[in-house]
C-alpha cells in the first residue's frame, strides 16, 4: 500500500455557487489550482475538529458538518516541487455558521458559480466530477 497524507476537507454550496480555495505562491500546490477547502489531519486530532481547523485558516469561515460524502477519496497529486505525492481525502458536505469571507496564508477562498466549473484547473483532476455529483445529489 502507497504512503500518502490523510487530509479532510468541505463542500459548501450557497445556491448556484460551490466554496473553492485558489492556491496562492505560499502553498505547496501548484500555484493558481483550485482545491476544496482541506487540510492535513495532525496526530491524534479528531476529524471533525480537523475539518473546521482547515475551513477556519482557508475561508475565514466556521462550519457545521452536515453529512460525510465519502469516507476517504485517494488521489495522487503533483506538487509545486514537481513531485508527486499520495493524499486520502475525507469529505464532507458543510454548512456555514458563523465568520467571514477571508484569504488564509497559502488560499484564496472564492464562490464559484457551477457552470464556470470547467474554467477552472483542479489540483486533482476528479474534482469538478466530484462538485457535479454532490451539487446534483448523486454522491
Amino acid at each position: 500500500m502507497m504512503e500518502g497524507t490523510l487530509t479532510v476537507g468541505a463542500v459548501i454550496f450557497d445556491g448556484d455557487k460551490v466554496l473553492l480555495v485558489k492556491h496562492k505562491e505560499g502553498a505547496a500546490h501548484i500555484t493558481g489550482t483550485y482545491g476544496f477547502p482541506a487540510g492535513r489531519v495532525n496526530d491524534g486530532e479528531e476529524i471533525r475538529d480537523t475539518l473546521i481547523r482547515e475551513v477556519k485558516e482557508e475561508t475565514g469561515f466556521y462550519v457545521q458538518p452536515i453529512r460525510l460524502i465519502n469516507k476517504v477519496w485517494f488521489a495522487e497529486i503533483n506538487r509545486k516541487s514537481g513531485k508527486k505525492e499520495y493524499f486520502g481525502l475525507i469529505l464532507y458536505l458543510c454548512r456555514i455558521v458563523s465568520g467571514e469571507l477571508s484569504e488564509g496564508d497559502e488560499t484564496k477562498p472564492e464562490w464559484v458559480e457551477i457552470s464556470k466549473l470547467d474554467e477552472l484547473n483542479f489540483v486533482e483532476p476528479h474534482t469538478k466530477d466530484v462538485i457535479l455529483r454532490i451539487y446534483n445529489s448523486e454522491l
